[in-house]
C-alpha cells in the first residue's frame, strides 16, 4: 500500500519570506557595524571632554591646554575636528567645552552624515 503526500503549495512562498528576512537582517547588522563604532567613538570623545572640563576646572587650565588634550583624544577617536572647532570658554574656576561635528558613513547605497553637538561643564573648587 501506498501513501501519497500532497505537498502544500504555499510552501515556496515560506521560502521566500525566509530569505527575505534573512537578507532585512543582513542589512540591519551591516548598518550596525558601520554605525555604531562612529557613536561608540562619540560617546568616549563625550566623556573625554568632561573629565578635560574638570581637570580643566580643578587645575585652572588655559584653554588652549585643554583644547590640546581634547585634540589628541580626537585623533586617537578618530573623530575628524580640528582645533578651531573646539569651543572653550575658561574663566573663574568654570570650564564650558562644546565640539560641533560630523562623520558621514557610506553605506553603499547611501552616504548617512551624522551630526554630533557634546558639551561639557565644570566648576573648580579652590
Amino acid at each position: 500500500m501506498s501513501v501519497r503526500v500532497f505537498r502544500d503549495g504555499q510552501r515556496g512562498a515560506s521560502r521566500l519570506s525566509t530569505l527575505v528576512w534573512l537578507v532585512v537582517f543582513g542589512c540591519f547588522m551591516y548598518v550596525g557595524v558601520m554605525v555604531v563604532p562612529v557613536l561608540v567613538g562619540e560617546y568616549e570623545f563625550q566623556d573625554a571632554m568632561t573629565t578635560a572640563a574638570r581637570i580643566g576646572a580643578a587645575s585652572r587650565l588655559s584653554a588652549d591646554d585643554i583644547r590640546k588634550t581634547l585634540i589628541a583624544e580626537a585623533r586617537e577617536d578618530q573623530i575628524p575636528i580640528q582645533a578651531q572647532d573646539i569651543h572653550v570658554e575658561s574663566g573663574g574656576g568654570r570650564v564650558n567645552v562644546s565640539v560641533s561635528y560630523s562623520v558621514t558613513v557610506n553605506l553603499q547605497v547611501y552616504r548617512w552624515t551624522l551630526t554630533f553637538n557634546p558639551t561639557a561643564s565644570a566648576v573648580g573648587y579652590a
